[in-house]
Formats: structure tokens, sequence, C-alpha cells
């Protein structure tokens, strides 16, 4: 998997010619990149910081990418930033019996890292979207400096036999900020997946722009 950066030109496009690209081992869900020099390297020398959320088997996590501010963003010079999240990688709550929390989008700037999260527990069909916000210097996933529920708690799943049924599946998939105004867009389809054998399958899909905070 790579990601690619490419060159702002004087004119505002991006040279596309000649991308420069960094492999990384997982699949990259969101990205995010500060650019203010908030990010310090071990030597405290402001960095820029790229941020990735990706999925493992139990649990989501967000990895910290860093290169010096006068350099270019390739293989060669990316690094993961020493002392985030004490090894180079940040992790969500480890999945624990029907509770799942997985990160959907990200966002950063001066003032910290936003990640967006869906938390589901499929026992009783419900799920939740929050944002959290973390300092540059959090050490884990528990040192959120504040969350907002986005979404409240909403059964995805209410199925009875003989009924119509209509399934949710929402997620938050991106974040931005904008003039020190944070907002997020969340993307929901219904499905009626669990009706008779031989019906056709509806579904319908609908999207929501949200200034968080």
């Amino acid at each position: 998997f790579n990601i690619q950066h490419f060159e702002l030109k004087d004119d505002g496009s991006y040279d596309t010619s000649a991308p420069v690209s960094t492999t990384l081992p997982d699949q990259p869900l969101a990205i995010a990149v500060d650019i203010s020099g908030a990010v310090k390297d071990s030597a405290a020398q402001p960095v820029n910081a790229l941020y990735c959320s990706y999925d493992d088997s139990d649990k989501s996590y967000i990895k910290r990418l860093t290169w010096e501010r006068n350099a270019i963003f390739s293989a060669h010079t990316v690094q993961e930033a020493a002392g985030f999240a004490g090894s180079g990688t940040f992790g969500g709550h480890q999945d624990v019996g029907n509770n799942k929390t997985r990160f959907t989008a990200l966002a950063a700037d001066k003032n910290g890292f936003y990640v967006g999260e869906t938390f589901k527990n499929t026992t009783t069909k419900k799920y939740t979207i929050n944002v959290k916000k973390y300092a540059h210097t959090a050490v884990n996933y528990n040192a959120a400096e504040s969350t907002i529920e986005v979404v409240p708690e909403t059964t995805y799943n209410s199925y009875s036999p003989g009924a119509d049924i209509c399934s949710p599946s929402e997620k938050i998939n991106a974040l931005s900020i904008q003039d020190g105004v944070l907002y997020g867009v969340t993307a929901k389809e219904f499905r009626n997946d669990n009706n008779p054998a031989g019906e056709p399958q509806k579904a319908s899909t609908s999207g929501k722009l949200w200034k968080i905070g």
C-alpha cells in the first residue's frame, strides 16, 4: 500500500508527473496531515506529520509518520515519530465480546489530531459515532482531551420474522478543519438484506455534513 505526495505548484495546481510515495505494510483507511510544526521530533525540532488509520484483526490503529520540514516526503525520509504512543502506533479499544470500535476519519492541525470513530455493539444491535480530540503528545486512546457525540446511539438491526426490515449502516467518512472549525461527513446506507429469499433487494443512501466544533 502506498501514500503518494503531489507537489503544489506556483499556479495552485499539483504536479502529477512525479509523485513521491511511501510504502505502508497496512491499508490506510483515513489520513490527515499537519505541517504547522506543532509536532516535534525526539530532538524537540518541528516536523511535518502524517497520521493514518488502519484496521488489524481486533482493533483499529493510527500510525504517525514524520519528515523534516525542508525535506521531501519519501520512503527514505519518512519515519515514525519518536515517542508517539510509545511505539509509533496508537491503538484503539480491542474488540471485547461484541463491542467494536473503528477509526474511519482523521483530521489534524496545530491544536492536535481528531479521530472519527464508530462504536458498535453487535448484541444490542446499536452503534454510536463520536469524534475525539487528542493532543499531538497523546500516549494512548484513553487520553482524549474531549469527545463529541455526532450520531447518538442508533439501532442498526431491528429484524423480526415476518416484518419489513431496513438495516442502516453508517459511519463518518471524512473530517476537515476550515478556519478553525471542524466539519465532518457521514454516510448512511439502508438495506433490507433480511427480506425473504427471492424478493428484490432494496437499498438507499444518504449523507450529512456536520459542523462539529
